[in-house]
């Protein structure tokens, strides 16, 4: 015997546009322009994470991708391999 089972689900991507963020982006959000280096940004970096749990760093001047770990090193000291 063959049992099915049907859902009248609306199976549509959520408009996350339309939503308030959980947080305000300006409690977490660190302008690397208002810093001389990375040795000075550091620490706001990491009170920052430490008071929010998120940290998002604008104007890094980041043009190569592939340089994104330099900044992920500052909070995580030993990254994880994907293995999938």
């Amino acid at each position: 015997m063959t049992h099915i089972i049907r859902l009248n689900a609306n199976l549509q991507a959520p408009d996350f546009t339309k939503t308030k963020p959980p947080l305000d982006a300006e409690d977490y959000q660190i302008d690397c322009r208002d810093f001389e280096s990375r040795q000075t940004l550091e620490p706001e970096i990491l009170k920052r994470f430490s008071q929010k749990g998120a940290v998002l760093l604008i104007n890094t001047g980041l043009d190569d991708l592939s340089r994104l770990d330099r900044w992920g090193s500052i909070l995580i000291d030993e990254p994880m391999s994907y293995e999938g």
